[in-house]
């Protein structure tokens, strides 16, 4: 699966027993692989544009795409000037660790060093090892909600900087990732990549009238580090919206032209019509599952009215969104010789960080 399950046996004690249980969680995190948590995962980072990177060392830096200068006029005779190589502003990461282990009985370790088949195990071992399944796939969706919710959060966190790294963090010049004065180096001047200015707001709640001035700020408000507007328009532009908003999007979408232009591949929408024309543009529809969904801690991933819309050849090109690894899923089984007890637990260790997303998406939080 994605990012890698490695399993070890730190054990020293009946290590061979062990060797059957890391067998046993093996195959039971093999049988889970295509959970629906597991396949969300996948899809949120494909429809995100994530591009995988390794951690090489701690102090790694990216570096924000700045684009080309004019070459300055001279005239005959004259030594050509050197130029200025600019280098956009860096960002660093921070690698977070995330684990969770579950205990299991001495009497089911005793069971598996006298290497009995669960066939042919009485009811109180297929019943325990039954449980132990249900535990050690929770382990292994565990990990997966961490990295699903950690990417999408990237996204509803946009506006807020409170953060040095990850989501909630500012951009490498300093400013949130959805806001309406983004710094140009060497210039006083700034651009928006939120709904901004002409009685347009930040919490513009989608409508056919919002979409317009977003694929409009696109073309017109979106510029590099080097004044330069972005690129050429998108092939297809991406409208990301939580499930809650995906009726209304769609009635929006084919207000203008009701011609679809194809289904969507793969996924949870896999039989729906998910690309439209909307005022002479491609737009495709993307449902970002999570939002609005309540966390462990008690606190929302970002709201059901969020949303924004997407250059996504500028993400994916300039490698704007990151999942930064250090290790994968690592399962383990283990001893505690203080506590006599036997533990299976797993741990991970990524960050997930934006470099550059802002000269490619615009924001709302739709509230208004």
């Amino acid at each position: 699966m994605a990012w890698g399950v490695n399993f070890t046996n730190g054990l020293t004690y009946a290590a061979w027993a062990t060797d059957v249980l890391n067998w046993l969680l093996t195959d039971i995190i093999d049988q889970d692989k295509l959970s629906y948590i597991g396949k969300q995962t996948e899809e949120l980072k494909t429809k995100m544009h994530f591009t995988e990177t390794k951690a090489l060392n701690p102090e790694q830096k990216f570096t924000e795409a700045v684009g080309a200068y004019e070459l300055d006029e001279i005239v005959e005779g004259q030594s050509l000037p050197m130029i200025d190589v600019e280098k956009g502003a860096d960002k660093g990461f921070e690698l977070k660790i995330y684990g969770n282990k579950l205990k299991i009985t001495k009497y089911f370790m005793k069971w598996l060093e006298q290497n009995q088949n669960i066939s042919g195990a009485d009811s109180s071992i297929q019943a325990y090892y039954n449980r132990l399944a249900s535990a050690t796939i929770n382990l292994n969706r565990g990990a997966m909600k961490t990295k699903y919710d950690e990417m999408a959060n990237l996204i509803a966190l946009a506006t807020s900087s409170s953060n040095s790294y990850g989501p909630g963090s500012a951009t490498a010049y300093g400013v949130s990732l959805a806001n309406a004065s983004h710094p140009i180096m060497d210039s006083t001047s700034t651009f928006s990549n939120v709904l901004d200015g002409s009685g347009q707001t930040l919490n513009k709640a989608l409508s056919a009238t919002s979409l317009q001035w977003a694929l409009d700020n696109h073309k017109t408000a979106l510029k590099m580090q080097n004044g330069d507007f972005v690129g050429n328009s998108a092939g297809v532009y991406e409208l990301r919206v939580p499930r809650a908003l995906e009726q209304t999007a769609r009635v929006i979408l084919q207000s203008q032209d009701k011609t679809k232009l194809m289904f969507a591949g793969t996924g949870t929408n896999s039989k729906l019509l998910n690309t439209f024309t909307f005022s002479g543009n491609t737009v495709e529809l993307k449902v970002i599952e999570p939002r609005g969904r309540t966390l462990k801690d008690g606190t929302t991933l970002g709201s059901n009215t969020m949303r924004c819309l997407v250059n996504p050849e500028v993400l994916r090109e300039g490698r704007a969104l990151r999942i930064i690894t250090l290790w994968g899923d690592n399962v383990e089984t283990h001893y505690d010789f203080d506590t006599k007890n036997y533990f299976a637990s797993i741990d991970l260790s990524f960050a997930v960080d934006h470099y550059g997303a802002q000269y490619g998406l615009i924001w709302s939080a739709g509230t208004a």
